[in-house]
């Protein structure tokens, strides 16, 4: 297809933007969409328009007969649209036509929360960037149907990565299946807790950026599809800033046998942040090859309590009872220090602690009872 063959000066469409900046109180989105329906003659040569950090109101998204339909009238050569920063809502347009070089949008840092499916079904879109915009994670992920980019079928870069709301899953493992022609896909930084999609329908895809998700492991199938992939095209797998699961021997293997996964040596344990490493067939996957450490420690550490637990009971039982085993004590100290020489004073104060540890048992809970009064008894013939 050719391209309009009337085109202004440079310096005629720089003026004209100028103007139409000065005299729509700085870029108020709805004036600024008044002058260039009123300008469409002078901006026919227009390919790159940038409209970003504006706040569009809902009656300028609904003036479909100047932003949905009309512009296609004079601006017909465009082929990038710039709207980083601004803010949209729900976008209501249907099925704009009549651009037929617009191939790039940018929406960077945007607040948007959808449009309709049919959006994009009239326009060569290639590469479409939300990068941190806010409001479309959870419309991404509960898309069961791929609607969200199904009507651009020749994307070939989609950058979705740090989206403010985060994409935690797809509900679609199909969601890419619409795009033969994808070359790059960017969901770094997000909330991934793995990868479900599919790509088998993806036979051009190059590059696939998952960094600092929280992706612990990769289903089998995926991964062989990953593989698959680097020997169609070279697929590049980012996946730094994801902490592996290590005891998933499988995966671990697979991360550092991958000629797809770049950079695996580099990869953290989820467990300890270690590095992963390669281990022999019979022994199990843990960080530096070394045995796993950190359920001797939890043995440890749940024997110790035990063992606290019931020393606590027992100074908690003989605090509760301590007049008692004093008797024993004292009844037994008395003994050896008469050593059978007893005089009858003596022997009386010896009779009367006597009859208070003969019934000490008669305080003890349970079974507590019999062996505290052996342990008693034990410890009199060592005073003994």
């Amino acid at each position: 297809m050719e391209r309009n063959e009337y085109f202004p000066t440079d310096n005629a469409v720089n003026r004209t933007l100028t103007y139409i900046w000065e005299k729509t109180d700085g870029g108020d989105p709805g004036k600024i969409v008044e002058y260039l329906y009123s300008s469409r003659y002078i901006l026919v040569n227009l390919t790159t328009l940038s409209l970003s950090h504006n706040r569009w109101s809902n009656s300028d998204l609904q003036l479909e007969s100047r932003l949905c339909t009309d512009i296609q009238n004079y601006l017909n050569n465009l082929a990038t649209f710039e709207l980083s920063g601004a803010v949209f809502g729900f976008v209501p347009c249907r099925r704009i036509s009549g651009f037929p070089y617009l191939t790039n949008i940018t929406c960077n840092d945007c607040e948007i929360s959808g449009w309709f499916p049919d959006l994009f079904s009239g326009l060569p879109i290639k590469h479409l960037h939300f990068a941190r915009a806010t409001g479309l994670g959870s419309v991404i992920r509960d898309d069961i149907n791929g609607d969200v980019f199904g009507s651009a079928p020749g994307l070939e870069v989609l950058d979705i990565s740090g989206l403010k709301d985060g994409i935690m899953y797809f509900s679609n493992a199909q969601i890419l299946t619409s795009h033969p022609n994808l070359t790059t896909l960017n969901v770094a930084n997000n909330l991934l807790s793995s990868w479900n999609v599919t790509i088998e329908s993806n036979p051009n895809l190059q590059t696939l950026d998952l960094q600092n998700n929280d992706i612990k492991t990769i289903p089998p199938q995926f991964c062989n599809e990953i593989d698959l992939q680097y020997h169609k095209t070279g697929l590049k797998l980012f996946l730094q800033g994801n902490l592996v699961n290590c005891r998933d021997k499988a995966y671990v293997q697979w991360l550092l046998d991958s000629p797809a996964v770049v950079d695996s040596s580099s990869l953290k344990c989820f467990f300890d942040s270690g590095p992963i490493q390669k281990t022999s067939q019979n022994s199990q996957i843990f960080p530096d090859n070394n045995p796993p450490q950190q359920e001797n420690q939890i043995a440890l550490i749940v024997i110790g309590s035990c063992v606290i637990i019931a020393v606590v009971t027992l100074i908690g039982i003989g605090f509760n009872n301590r007049y008692v085993i004093m008797h024993i004590f004292l009844v037994r100290m008395q003994k050896k220090k008469l050593n059978g020489n007893a005089k009858p004073e003596l022997a009386e104060t010896v009779q009367v602690y006597a009859s208070h540890a003969d019934s000490f048992e008669n305080y003890l809970p349970g079974g507590w009872n019999h062996f505290l009064a052996h342990w008693c008894t034990l410890i009199g013939h060592w005073l003994d």
